[in-house]
């Protein structure tokens, strides 16, 4: 299960890289944003595409919550706890950012999930009530996204013999950039332009 949910990853990885990337685009503006979410769609949205990408995200949140709970009877160090939380927060955020954006906007409401849509236009996130709620969500979504793929980094690392002293360095640093990139990415929806 392991092996697999990391294949499963290193698949899902150019999505998720390139749809932060999107959401870093706006810090450009709406139609930066917007021209990167096009260019990406043309190929995302090809209907097999976007078959096979929903599938292994939901592989990754079920094969997730297998391998959380087959190590969590385990003793584990701080690493260890930290890539089962992580991967746990993952699973929920998955299922539902997948139910709110695929099925709830696009296939109920046939919403456009555009720049609009993840910035809670026209009220926007923070000065709405109800839109409020989404700046933990995306920001702990984007950090543990990250932060998990840097934990599954860490494995690897001490797998192929990389020290630990050298592999507990990248993984602090890997959390550092998650961080950041999780705090700009929020500055962007709230308004930060360059």
């Amino acid at each position: 299960w392991r092996i697999t949910h990391g294949i499963s990853a290193a698949l899902i990885v150019c999505f998720v890289l390139f749809h932060l990337g999107n959401h870093l685009a706006g810090w450009l503006g709406a139609e930066a944003h917007t021209a990167v979410m096009q260019a990406g769609r043309t190929v995302y949205r090809i209907p097999l595409v976007e078959a096979l990408l929903v599938g292994l995200l939901l592989f990754q949140a079920v094969s997730g919550v297998r391998l959380a709970w087959r190590r969590s009877g385990l003793p584990a160090d701080g690493y260890g706890a930290f890539q089962i939380g992580s991967g746990a927060y993952l699973s929920a955020f998955i299922v539902t950012h997948l139910t709110s954006a695929l099925i709830s906007a696009r296939w109920v409401r046939g919403t456009n999930t555009d720049w609009s849509w993840a910035t809670g236009a026209p009220g926007g996130l923070i000065y709405d009530d109800w839109n409020i709620r989404l700046l933990p969500h995306y920001l702990f979504g984007v950090f543990f996204i990250l932060a998990h793929l840097a934990s599954g980094l860490r494995q690897v690392l001490l797998a192929h013999g990389v020290g630990s002293g050298m592999a507990n360095r990248i993984w602090f640093a890997g959390l550092g950039c998650s961080g950041l990139v999780a705090s700009v990415i929020i500055l962007g929806l709230v308004g930060a332009r360059v």
